[in-house]
């Protein structure tokens, strides 16, 4: 059993927690009575252990499945999931919520003021958006945490072998600007992590979602709290717009990575040696490093008009500084390196 620390809230790792939620949030609930279980219908069968697990711990139970992926995210069903939760008292019931990252946006504006709990079922979900304000439901103008996360690394093992990978992107970018031990636990424990151990996925769940937590934490952010935000997000945000579901987002990304990293040796930041441990470890976990055949001018087009903000880069490994300064020419040159 391994615990994480965020501000206002918790987030616990071990095998078969999902199937311990009820005892957990009673611990941690002593005085609520009603629990809703909302998840979508990919992971039903997940959701239907924790709200076993919820009734054994003397919760009243109700819930409901959305649709998965794109469904998750439309108001229609937000309105129709809220409606149900508001014929259950809801002042007094809690919210819990399984699923990956788009179940637990929605759930975040479901649960409102309500104690809520997440139960994330994907790789991304458990190092990023369980434990980001993005999956913090929005009261007056502050966030609200969720009391509690539980990541079970044994739920990370049945999702789709791309969709695991592309959630690998999450560490690798914690290890690069934030913690040079995760980077190399990565290197050395690549095998046994694309294997989805589950000795290696706890330990990596455990320590990506430490560092995250130390972003998280940080009242006021410095460049490598921001960077494990956003490196890889300046380039691979503009490629995830572009080529829509073509591209996971941890895929974007991962090329982002490779495109941002290249502007910080241009720079002067970094040295080769940075890229080439980079573009090793990407490619040893089944990331993409390139979007070939992409045309490099609707790419950088974009990030010429709109330009994101200044992104934070890495100076050496483990360690980052910015905001920095990137001239047409140079976000042209870091796209072209590629797409080619």
């Amino acid at each position: 059993m391994q615990e994480v620390i965020l501000t206002g809230s918790r987030m616990f790792v071990w095998p078969g927690v999902h199937a311990e939620t009820g005892e957990n949030v009673r611990v941690l609930s002593r005085e609520t009575k009603r629990a809703f279980v909302v998840t979508d219908r990919a992971c039903v069968e997940i959701a239907r252990r924790v709200a076993m697990s919820l009734q054994q711990a003397r919760f009243k139970v109700t819930g409901g499945a959305v649709p998965s992926t794109k469904g998750v995210g439309k108001p229609a069903t937000l309105k129709e999931i809220q409606a149900k939760l508001e014929k259950r008292k809801a002042e007094e019931t809690l919210v819990v919520a399984v699923g990956g990252t788009s179940l637990l946006h929605m759930a975040a504006r479901l649960a409102g003021p309500r104690p809520l709990f997440l139960v994330p079922t994907t790789l991304r979900a458990q190092l990023d958006t369980a434990l980001g304000g993005s999956a913090c439901p929005l009261v007056g103008e502050g966030w609200i945490p969720p009391v509690a996360v539980f990541s079970d690394p044994t739920l990370i093992r049945t999702v789709p072998l791309r969709e695991f990978i592309a959630g690998l992107a999450e560490a690798v970018k914690c290890g690069v600007v934030q913690d040079p031990d995760l980077f190399e636990y990565l290197q050395t424990q690549a095998g046994a992590i694309r294997d989805r151990s589950l000795t290696a996925m706890e330990e990596l769940v455990y320590r990506a979602g430490t560092v995250k937590a130390a972003a998280v934490n940080s009242p006021i952010p410095g460049s490598g709290a921001r960077a494990t935000f956003r490196y890889g997000h300046y380039v691979g945000g503009a490629l995830e717009r572009l080529a829509g579901a073509a591209v996971l987002h941890g895929e974007a990304i991962a090329v982002g990575m490779e495109a941002e990293a290249f502007i910080a040796r241009q720079l002067g930041w970094v040295d080769d040696d940075l890229l080439k441990a980079q573009n090793k470890l990407l490619k040893n976990l089944g990331l993409p490093t390139r979007a070939k055949g992409l045309p490099a001018d609707r790419l950088v087009r974009p990030l010429l008009d709109h330009p994101p903000a200044k992104p934070d880069l890495p100076d050496s490994l483990g360690h980052a500084k910015g905001p920095a300064e990137i001239t047409p020419e140079l976000l042209q040159a870091a796209v072209a390196a590629v797409t080619k």
